[in-house]
């Protein structure tokens, strides 16, 4: 690590900024407004699409916990990238998928 970044340089840092670089964001509220400009809609879904307007609803409404949960399922990670789901790479997509008959 030395080879890279030495431990000098890592004083600028407080504790809870070399927390957010290594592990990401955390208990940040998710508004509506974040999340229609990050999210990535496709395969029949628009911004003024119903289903994405109520999605976006309860996910504003997610406490911390009901939001690493999602964020786990999302990604494998329990937290998102510093600058939340903006940064987040691929960018979370949501896809129309009509149910198929049996």
């Amino acid at each position: 690590f030395d080879d890279v970044c030495s431990h000098a340089s890592l004083n600028i840092f407080s504790l809870s900024d070399l927390g957010r670089l290594f592990s990401g964001m955390s208990g940040q509220p998710w508004r509506v407004e974040d999340l229609a400009a990050a999210v990535k809609l496709d395969h029949g879904y628009r911004a003024d699409s119903d289903a994405i307007s109520l999605l976006f609803e309860v996910m504003s409404e997610f406490n911390a916990k009901e939001q690493g949960l999602f964020v786990s399922f999302l990604t494998g990670s329990a937290n998102l990238p510093v600058g939340g789901f903006k940064n987040l790479r691929p960018p979370m997509t949501v896809v129309r998928k009509d149910a198929q008959p049996l």
